[in-house]
């Protein structure tokens, strides 16, 4: 009996996911951006061009190599940008 509750628990440890995060090198392109939610301190990814409803967050996008391009943040699908431009 201990030997298939101990297959039973191998099993379920090996299939939980690790939360995602912002610094997964497949979605971390040009295709996706990382959303955070402001009452939540996890995020998630979410593909460009899909619209998504009630925005409420900070959204980072990146280049194609993974380097950040912007960050924003959104009240209510208006984006609020957080990056200053100096003109001199």
């Amino acid at each position: 009996m201990s030997k298939i509750a101990f297959i039973l628990f191998l099993c379920l440890l090996f299939s939980c996911r690790n939360a995602p995060s912002i610094n997964d090198s497949e979605k971390r392109n040009e295709n996706w951006c990382w959303y955070e939610r402001d009452n939540s301190s996890s995020g998630e990814w979410v593909p460009i061009g899909n619209p998504v409803a009630n925005i409420n967050g900070k959204l980072t996008d990146f280049y194609f190599n993974g380097k950040v391009y912007s960050k924003s943040r959104y009240i209510y699908v208006c984006c609020v940008n957080l990056i200053s431009i100096y003109v001199s």
